[in-house]
């Protein structure tokens, strides 16, 4: 977090009216900024003015005494200000998820789990919405609609476009996995195992969550697979090596890969997010 340059209001949600996730995720952006302000602007600035006193005063005792003064008193206050950081970064981080020791507090909480939009009467029903299935999902090969959402991005910190952005994703890369996890597990961080043994969020399989290289430190193959914060860990580090193939892959098993059938994709809906927020990056 520390650099931050911005932007105080992340990409993907500068277009919605803000709710109190959004307000949180805006202020803790302006902290970091401020810091990285002092950091990198203020104390420089600081440094250098008691360097020039020192310069134009050789023989000067006050004006030798003002500039170490000046310099001191820059150097205590980055200490402080750093130092004060890390350790409010590094206990909020135990108490907010104490599994997650060794972990920082922002990296671990944006909105707090709060959808940063606020709800429009005019977005509740997709117009073009048709046949929802039991569960609420429909895919027509081209387009995903979720019954009661505008289009099918996830709306909870686990899967939201902005996780995903912050993740390393881009803009309509984030929006197309955050539309996925809502065909894979309607954006449930606590979704179990399905029969094919995928677990959490993105629906992680249990081969690829018990591969070490696709966890980052603190999370691990020890981490439950529905931790909501290892999940997306794993989902992005999965994408950066395989893009959208592990959700968007056909079965080329001539007697079927379990529940899917032989030349059939694994999830049309996932397909259909692709399609929808990233189309011509669609690969079997």
């Amino acid at each position: 977090m520390i650099p931050f340059f911005g932007p105080i209001i992340p990409a993907a949600y500068n277009v919605c009216p803000a709710s109190w996730g959004l307000l949180i995720t805006v202020i803790n952006n302006i902290i970091s900024l401020l810091i990285t302000l002092g950091l990198v602007l203020v104390a420089p600035i600081m440094i250098a003015y008691s360097g020039y006193l020192y310069v134009v005063s050789p023989v000067d005792p006050a004006g030798k005494s003002k500039a170490r003064g000046i310099l001191l008193h820059t150097i205590i206050g980055i200490i402080v200000m750093f130092a004060g950081w890390l350790i409010v970064d590094a206990v909020m981080a135990v108490i907010y998820n104490p599994s997650a020791v060794g972990g920082t507090w922002s990296s671990l909480i944006t909105s707090g789990g709060i959808d940063p939009c606020l709800k429009q009467a005019a977005s509740l029903i997709n117009l073009n919405q048709t046949n929802l299935s039991v569960s609420g999902i429909s895919a027509n090969g081209s387009a995903v609609y979720i019954s009661g959402k505008s289009g099918a991005l996830c709306g909870n910190t686990a899967c939201s476009p902005a996780s995903l952005q912050a993740a390393g994703l881009a803009p309509a890369q984030a929006n197309a996995m955050s539309c996925i996890a809502m065909t894979e597990s309607t954006g449930n961080t606590n979704t179990p195992s399905s029969s094919t043994g995928a677990c959490g969020t993105f629906q992680i399989t249990r081969g690829n969550w018990n591969t070490a290289s696709f966890h980052q430190s603190p999370c691990s193959t020890a981490t439950p697979c529905n931790d909501p914060t290892c999940n997306l860990q794993t989902a992005q580090i999965m994408f950066s090596k395989s893009g959208y193939q592990p959700w968007t892959g056909i079965c080329k098993n001539v007697n079927g890969c379990g529940v899917v059938a032989y030349g059939q994709p694994w999830n049309a809906g996932a397909r259909a997010c692709v399609n929808q927020y990233d189309p011509g990056n669609l690969k079997d």
